[in-house]
């Protein structure tokens, strides 16, 4: 008896002190009523089950969500105004959601926002105010970067002729945007286009790359004046994404030809300034590598047909025709991937073609002995390919 009032006072003492730090009380002079404050207690501790931990976007206005990087729920109907577009990219910061693309098949401005990754707002791009052919237009998105206290997002260039920028979109909040030119310094075509971007905390810097057919260069601005500075990289080929590094270091990764890539090819160095001087390094993908993300022991690097490769941080080592095809994986080009630090854990998207369904992995250590194939059969056969992938 005398030890389970101990275990009882224990309980009491344990749940008094809860009750304390989520600041209400209990009574403990009424039996019943310590009872239901007992309850309400265990029922208003906070629960991360129910959180929406990756949020993924694609082709034909898709989108998923997922509380655990494994189960997924699909719409096409979540962004408004968006009529067989593409939304291409997705990025979490300050408790938004903000998710870009081309509102149809011939382009158009698509920007949207969300606090909850369910109900999606429509924001309303702005032109560029001093257009170079005098007719102002609203381009599609490509990227999304959330920067500390900006979400800047990045697209086409604006026009075929020297001295234009990339279209580009900047906003505090995800809801109100400004026009934002993305300059680089080659002589520019009109096909060239930016795909990838990111921040590095470290130098406070973001980097913006894509298709630069005359130069190989990266768009730095600096955080917070905004000020932007054209970066020669010499890479081997014209498309090239970038990845800022927790250490503040640069990963740009590409292949070694545009037309006909054989090798997946990478450059890691810091500052952005030196890695034009910096030597390319051989992957064990063999074909563009499309995405890579960043774990808390290495960097994964996933390209087409099933193709990757990981570089340890304490290794620093790729694995140059040895690194085999992702276990369980056919026919797949993965094109996003994401990494939550809270779950430890992967998750990459993929793009298919033919009969084959659209696909999710996921995996804990990153390794291509380690990832878990989840088709995604709602979307249809085949499926949209699932561009972009943000995590909280």
């Amino acid at each position: 008896m005398k030890k389970d009032i101990s275990i009882l006072f224990s309980v009491l003492w344990l749940l008094s002190s809860c009750a304390s730090a989520d600041k209400f009380s209990l009574d403990t002079s009424n039996p019943l009523a310590l009872l239901v404050q007992i309850a309400w207690s265990v029922n208003s501790v906070p629960s991360t089950s129910n959180t929406i931990h990756f949020v993924a976007v694609g082709e034909k206005c898709s989108s998923w969500t997922s509380k655990d990087g494994k189960t997924w729920t699909y719409s096409n109907s979540k962004f408004s105004g968006c009529t067989d577009g593409s939304v291409n990219s997705i990025a979490f910061g300050n408790g938004t959601w903000v998710a870009v693309g081309a509102l149809n098949a011939n382009g158009g401005c698509g920007i949207w926002s969300s606090k909850d990754a369910d109900t999606w707002t429509a924001a309303s791009c702005a032109p560029n105010p001093s257009p170079p052919n005098g007719t102002s237009a609203l381009h599609n998105l490509n990227t999304i970067v959330y920067a500390g206290t900006n979400f800047i997002a990045g697209g086409p260039h604006n026009y075929s002729t020297t001295g234009v920028g990339f279209f580009g979109q900047i906003s505090s909040n995800g809801s109100t945007w400004q026009y934002l030119s993305l300059t680089d310094g080659s002589t520019y075509i009109g096909s060239d286009y930016l795909y990838s971007s990111s921040y590095n905390s470290v130098s406070s810097e973001i980097y913006f790359s894509g298709i630069h057919n005359v130069n190989p260069e990266v768009v730095k601005l600096t955080v917070p004046s905004l000020t932007q500075t054209s970066v020669s990289v010499n890479m081997p080929s014209s498309s090239y994404g970038v990845l800022a590094l927790k250490s503040g270091k640069i990963l740009l990764y590409g292949d070694d030809n545009y037309t006909n890539p054989t090798v997946g090819m990478v450059k890691i160095g810091t500052p952005i300034t030196s890695l034009g001087s910096t030597a390319s390094a051989n992957t064990g993908v063999g074909s563009h590598i499309n995405v890579a993300v960043e774990g808390k022991d290495k960097i994964v690097i996933l390209g087409n047909q099933c193709k990757m490769d990981y570089y340890s941080l304490t290794a620093q080592v790729w694995h140059v025709g040895a690194s085999p095809d992702m276990v369980g994986c056919s026919r797949l080009d993965w094109m996003s991937l994401s990494y939550n630090s809270t779950l430890d854990l992967f998750v990459a998207g993929a793009k298919v073609a033919g009969t084959v369904p659209t696909a999710f992995a996921y995996s804990t250590t990153g390794l291509p002995s380690d990832w878990t194939l989840v088709t995604q059969t709602d979307a249809g056969s085949p499926g949209p390919g699932i561009l972009g992938i943000a995590t909280q």
